[in-house]
This record gives structure tokens, C-alpha cells and sequence, in this order.
């Protein structure tokens, strides 16, 4: 093999390396988890509401711009309340395992997922806080209803 071949060769190698490595998920650390202090996500619906503690995270920094939001939230599979969001959230990496209590955003629907129920891994899925209280009254509206989703302090 004389030089240009071997060279092109070598070449060859280091784009296909580097469109794999492209092409492969982002598995960087994780993001910061840890909760925001003194701020809260207040989801107001009929004569309810349910408040969440933000975590610090790039997905829920992208979030914190878009409230005061007013939304339909169907309920969906007897796990979760969801609806779409105005525009698609820019998200970094570390997708998640959703569990019961964790307010979410589903990155292939481009929708807000509010965990009543355990639901589980999912790519796609990052956790933008965890919710505090009104949990029950969450499960127990069955029916669509309007949102009006805040940010409290």
C-alpha cells in the first residue's frame, strides 16, 4: 500500500469514527438534580392545584421562560397528565426514570408530563421537578381540563 492509500485509508477511518461517535447518544454527566430554592411551579385547574419544586437542570432552565402558560391537560394511560407546550424545549442530556411525583417534559411529543403514577424509563424524558402537594387532586380529575401553570416564589 503506498502512502496515499494508507493515508486515505487512515482518513476513511477517522470520519467513520467520528460519524458514530456523532450519532451516539450525549452521555455526559448528569445534570445538577438538586432543587431550586425558594421557587415552585404552582399548576392551578378547576378548584385545585398542584405545586412542584423545580430541579436545576438545563431542560427545566429552558422551561422557566415559558410560564405564565395556559394549557389543556388530558389525562393519559391513568399515570399522567400531559399537554403540549407551546414550542419544543432545547434539552441536554440524561434523559430520565420517570417515577410517581415528578413533573416532567417528554422531548419527542414536546409535551409537559405530570406524574401521578410510577411510569418508568423512557428516552426522551427529563425530569424538570418533583411535585410537593396536590398530588390527589391530580389523580382524581379524570376528565380534560385547563391549566394555568406559573412560576411561584
Amino acid at each position: 500500500m503506498d502512502c496515499v492509500a494508507r493515508h486515505a485509508a487512515i482518513l476513511a477511518a477517522i470520519l467513520t469514527i467520528a460519524a458514530v461517535t456523532a450519532a451516539l447518544p450525549n452521555v455526559g454527566p448528569a445534570p445538577d438534580a438538586s432543587p431550586v430554592e425558594g421557587v415552585r411551579v404552582r399548576v392551578s385547574f378547576a378548584a385545585a392545584e398542584v405545586r412542584a419544586t423545580p430541579s436545576d437542570s438545563p431542560a427545566r432552565r429552558e422551561f422557566a421562560g415559558m410560564p405564565p402558560l395556559t394549557l389543556v391537560a388530558p389525562d393519559y394511560v391513568g399515570a399522567e397528565k400531559i399537554s403540549s407546550l407551546p414550542r419544543k424545549l432545547v434539552c441536554g442530556p440524561a434523559p430520565s426514570v420517570a417515577t410517581s411525583s415528578d413533573f416532567t417534559y417528554y422531548s419527542p411529543w414536546g409535551n409537559l408530563a405530570l406524574f401521578y403514577n410510577g411510569f418508568g424509563r423512557a428516552n426522551g424524558l427529563y425530569i424538570l421537578g418533583r411535585i410537593e402537594s396536590g398530588k390527589a387532586s391530580l389523580a382524581a380529575e379524570r376528565r380534560d381540563f385547563t391549566a394555568r401553570i406559573e412560576i411561584v416564589e
